[in-house]
């Protein structure tokens, strides 16, 4: 069971309820596309950057793992920020998420591939930018990994230590919406402070309860 983001689709107002409906109904934001479309994404940008500009192998390597790096910081920074925030459509879609945690429901696949291939364009077709399309790369493989993983969070249930750990960090994020923001690690979390500790919201529960507040 979810904890409810306490709002709702219509409280963003009736324009952005209808976009929710469409997102639902229509094949083109299928949920499933995305995991067909950013692998091959990743796969133009990267044998363009070495079969056209001729790029170094390695550093495109180099930065490749340097996109995907920073992808843990930016997912951290989105879950936390946009979902959770402001009267955007994102921040509706996350919150009927949050209602029912099964629900197939993610980004337009089409978003996505039309700001890898814009940034493709812009620098590493026209301005023949080395190294930009490995780093976008990268970014867009811990998008990948993300999608996965959350996927994986909320229709299987892997006997890995390590993955159960990992799982329970992000169930916990269902019942306690304002900690835990980490999908596919929990470093973060913890150099921001918004990782679940259970004696602290017990104390916060305590100083809430009726019994506790101050009397006039």
């Amino acid at each position: 069971m979810s904890a409810s983001l306490k709002v709702t689709p219509e409280s963003f107002g009736r324009n952005v309820g209808r976009w929710l409906d469409i997102i639902r109904n229509n094949f083109l934001f299928s949920y499933w596309i995305g995991f067909f479309t950013d692998p091959l994404t990743i796969a133009f940008l990267l044998i363009w950057d070495i079969a056209v500009l001729q790029s170094n192998v390695y550093l495109l390597t180099a930065s490749f793992a340097a996109g995907l790096t920073g992808w843990t910081l930016l997912e951290y920074c989105f879950h936390r920020w946009i979902y959770h925030k402001g009267q955007t459509l994102l921040h509706a879609g996350h919150a009927m998420h949050h209602e029912d945690a099964k629900l197939l429901i993610g980004m337009p696949w089409f978003l996505n591939t039309s700001v890898y291939m814009g940034v493709w364009y812009v620098f590493t077709y026209w301005l023949e930018a080395r190294y930009v399309s490995g780093f976008s790369s990268g970014v867009l493989a811990g998008f990948i990994f993300y999608y996965c993983f959350h996927h994986i969070h909320h229709h299987y249930n892997p006997k890995s230590a390590w993955y159960r750990k990992l799982r329970t960090h992000h169930k916990i994020h269902h019942q306690v919406p304002g900690t835990n923001f980490g999908v596919t690690m929990t470093f973060w979390d913890k150099v921001f402070g918004t990782t679940y500790r259970k004696a602290e919201a017990g104390s916060k529960k305590r100083l809430a309860s009726p019994a506790n507040s101050p009397t006039l």
